[in-house]
Order: structure tokens, then C-alpha cells, then sequence
């Protein structure tokens, strides 16, 4: 919920329990539940502040490109993006009984391609892409959530031979729009017909696996 909105300043409220509050008297570290944000309405020269953390995008700098800020609001890091904020989580993601906040950017392009950036114990970083095998299947349109402290990315997978088969991406939608579950030609990049490749971030081994 977005609580003020002074100086270019937008302030997002986390809602603190009676533990958290307890170990910020005692100067332990502590976390709170993964609190989700849309950042797409963020624009150059305004800032968001979620729980202790910052995120912002300089005066003059593109929608779609150029540096941006994300840090603690006692230390702010700068970082180039190819792309437009798109989401922020803030949260315990790194299991250090502390918050971490979690930056979605996507590309301006028909794929649609992601990057990760994590700051974590006052360092910002971009997370590693897939592994060469993993990326042989990916054309991007990934959906990013986290679910139980752990990140999540889902893919479409495409088929690139011309052979008659089930539409494995086949929805309701494409039912109402009298579309038929079978397809004989191979995928274009609006179309993937070959199901999801679903992957998960191992913090320790910082790869991605299934």
C-alpha cells in the first residue's frame, strides 16, 4: 500500500509484526514475509521506498534503459539496466534471517528477455543466466514469482518442426477464439506450443535447476 508520495518520493508500508520489532530494539537481523511491487508506473527522477530498501531511476535517465538505484536507505548502489523496471520483492530470500529485495527488468523486444538483480547484505548483483544447456530451449517470455523465499521462473517451449501435434500451451482463450488444440506448423515466437520449462535459483550453488 503506498502511504505518501512527497519530493518524488514513493513510501511503501510492509507491515512489521511484534518479532520483527523485537529484533530491531535488539539490533538483530531480521525478516519479514516476500512483499511483491509493481514498479512499471515508477518514473525518472522519483524513488520508491519498500521497507529499509530503495529503488530509483535518475532524473533524465530513459524508461527503457540507463541506470538505476536499488540499496538499503543508508546505502544506494548504481547499475546499468537494458530494459524497463518491472517488479521489486522484498523479503528473505537468501536465508540469512534478513530482507533482501529482488529486481525483475525485461527487455523492450518481441522476446521479452529477463534480468535478475538481487541485493543481498549490501551488495547488489546480477544474478547468473542459464547454463548453455538450459539456454538452448529458452527464447524468453519468462514468468517470474517467489514462492516460499525461493525464486521461480516459468518459460514457454517451442517446437521447430513441421509435424501435426497437441498444442501443449493450448488455453481457454484460444478455445472461445475457435482455435483448435493441433498444430502442424512449426512455432513462430508468439505461438509456443511446446509446454513450460519451470526453474528454480539455488543460492548456494547460484545455478538454476529444475
Amino acid at each position: 500500500m503506498i502511504i505518501a508520495a512527497k519530493r518524488n518520493v514513493l513510501i511503501v508500508t510492509l507491515g512489521i509484526g511484534l518479532a520483527m520489532v523485537a529484533g530491531l530494539l535488539v539490533g538483530a537481523p531480521v525478516a519479514s514475509k516476500v512483499v511483491k511491487v509493481d514498479l512499471q508506473n515508477l518514473e525518472p527522477g522519483q524513488s520508491m521506498i519498500v521497507g529499509q530498501f530503495e529503488i530509483g531511476l535518475p532524473s533524465g535517465t530513459g524508461a527503457f534503459g540507463g541506470p538505476f538505484t536499488l540499496g538499503t536507505l543508508s546505502r544506494v548502489e548504481k547499475a546499468d539496466r537494458d530494459g524497463h523496471l518491472e517488479t521489486l520483492w522484498v523479503g528473505e530470500l537468501n536465508n540469512h534471517r534478513g530482507d533482501d529485495a529482488l529486481l525483475l527488468v525485461r527487455e523492450e523486444s518481441t522476446a521479452r528477455w529477463i534480468t535478475l538483480y538481487l541485493y543481498s547484505q549490501g551488495k547488489l548483483e546480477i544474478l547468473p543466466t542459464l547454463s548453455k544447456s538450459q539456454f538452448d530451449e529458452y527464447r524468453g517470455k519468462d514468468k517470474v514469482t517467489v514462492e516460499g523465499g525461493r525464486i521461480k521462473r516459468v518459460f514457454p517451449l517451442y517446437v521447430d518442426t513441421v509435424r501435426t501435434r497437441l498444442n501443449a500451451n493450448y488455453t481457454i482463450e484460444d478455445f472461445k477464439a475457435g482455435e483448435l488444440p493441433v498444430k502442424t506448423d512449426s512455432d513462430c515466437n508468439a505461438d509456443p506450443s511446446g509446454g513450460y520449462r519451470t526453474y528454480w535459483f539455488d543460492m548456494k550453488t547460484r545455478t538454476w535447476v529444475r
